[in-house]
């Protein structure tokens, strides 16, 4: 958030999200990866998704770059790499983990 300067993001836990924009699909969906709705209503999930978060934040270069066709697969399986492994991810860059068991 801190990067958001124009706060356009609005970071809500899925457990709380309101409906709308959250529906039962959208709320299974993000049991398994971080999901974003834009402003025009389209829903973006997992690598997409932090590859428009970081257009939004001023990483434009990077965002546009991992939304490359080529990439998007290296950027699904890194993705996923992470998301499986929070824990680890977390102890190694914050010092915590970063699940909420």
């Amino acid at each position: 958030q801190r990067r958001d300067l124009h706060q356009a993001l609005i970071p809500v836990a899925y457990q709380i999200a309101p409906s709308p924009p959250m529906t039962a699909e959208l709320r299974e969906k993000s049991r398994d990866a971080i999901q974003v709705v834009t402003s025009s209503g389209e829903t973006l999930a997992a690598g997409r998704a932090c590859a428009f978060v970081f257009e939004i934040i001023g990483f434009r270069s990077l965002g546009r770059f991992l939304r490359l066709r080529p990439f998007r697969p290296i950027v699904e399986w890194g993705y996923r790499r992470i998301a499986n492994n929070r824990d680890l991810v977390g102890r190694l860059i914050f010092g915590k983990k970063c699940s909420q068991k």
